[in-house]
């Protein structure tokens, strides 16, 4: 009798310590924990971002910083009609301005905006952040200009991703509820680039400076420091066009046109962007310190997707030394890259 007592002991620690030991190798494996019984936190797969590091993706390499954040589930996001983004923690925040002053056809440019917004490029934006698009048409002032998408992306209810926490579901989650608001995000942000596509009558300026400032002023905006990460993502060619500060005119290249049956250089511009220092000559010093943005601490890192074909196809026009200058001077870290299909762009003029 005392043995089988003995066994039946044995047997049920034994059991114990195998449960005990499949928990906490599963906990390892799905990186959560509970956090009140009500929220699990979990932590990306390095393993994606550790190769596009090894290789030479520049825009995925931007997006990949900040993926290492530890990001905890949120039922008031999760639901089918809850709230945007999460109302207790600030995750990251990014974003993406779109010049569309630039002269490329509609199929060029929702092929080039597609490469910043594109559903696969989209996975490396952890789930929470906050995606902003604004459309910087030279048409109404930075002043007045709003967001045409701003929302944060949702978990997907899917797996395969390098965030874990997308195909995690709770005791009160929905597969179907997180598959069909991950869906909709997309939809919605693809029907708000959509009309950038056919862009009609251009604007008469490109205030990306002004942008910039508004930016860092505006509380509407919704980009201030109290994010844990934010970042911007600019996509132009960068002539920057207003009454305060004009560079069209030096930047803009010598062009070849035909007058009276004659092939003749058409005087444009000088195809030289003055130095930095020169552009800053054009405002006194209050005035130009007055026109800088100030991101307080921890600033936003930049992106730059250069739409260089049109003003500067060979990069030599020096108007990428004048953007980094001045990043430089507001203590932000830029990154930037180039559209490659120049050839197709001069096709199309």
């Amino acid at each position: 009798m005392m043995m089988s007592k003995f066994k039946n002991q044995k047997y049920t620690i034994g059991r114990f310590a195998l449960l005990l030991v499949c928990l906490t190798s599963f906990q390892a494996d799905a990186q959560w924990w509970d956090r009140g019984g009500n929220s699990k936190t979990f932590v990306a797969d390095p393993a994606t971002c550790d190769l596009i590091n090894q290789g030479n993706q520049k825009y995925q390499k931007f997006l990949c910083k900040g993926s290492e954040l530890e990001r905890e589930t949120h039922q008031e996001v999760d639901g089918l009609m809850g709230a945007e983004c999460p109302e207790t923690k600030n995750y990251g925040h990014y974003v993406v301005m779109i010049d569309s002053t630039e002269g490329y056809q509609p199929s060029q440019y929702t092929k080039l905006i597609n490469q910043v917004v594109d559903e696969n490029v989209m996975e490396y934006v952890g789930p929470y952040d906050k995606v902003s698009i604004i459309n910087v048409d030279g048409k109404n002032s930075a002043g007045k200009t709003d967001y045409i998408f701003s929302t944060c992306k949702p978990r997907s209810g899917m797996t395969g991703s390098m965030y874990p926490i997308n195909s995690f579901i709770g005791r009160s989650d929905a597969k179907a509820t997180l598959e069909t608001k991950y869906l909709d995000f997309l939809l919605m942000m693809q029907e708000a680039t959509a009309p950038l596509g056919n862009l009609g009558e251009k604007g008469g300026y490109s205030q990306l400076m002004e942008q910039l400032k508004e930016l860092s002023l505006r509380q509407d905006l919704d980009f201030q420091v109290d994010w844990s990460y934010r970042k911007i993502i600019i996509f132009s060619d960068l002539v920057q066009n207003s009454v305060n500060l004009s560079i069209q005119n030096n930047c803009a290249p010598v062009k070849w046109d035909t007058v009276d049956g004659k092939k003749q250089k058409v005087p444009t511009g000088n195809g030289k962007c003055p130095t930095y220092d020169e552009v800053k000559s054009k405002m006194n010093e209050v005035m130009w310190q007055t026109s800088l943005p100030d991101f307080g601490v921890n600033p936003p890192e930049v992106f730059i997707y250069y739409l260089n074909c049109r003003h500067d196809p060979k990069l030599n026009s020096g108007m990428l030394n004048i953007w980094e200058s001045y990043f430089k001077e507001l203590g932000m870290k830029l990154t930037w890259d180039i559209n490659p299909d120049c050839d197709t762009y001069n096709k199309n003029q």
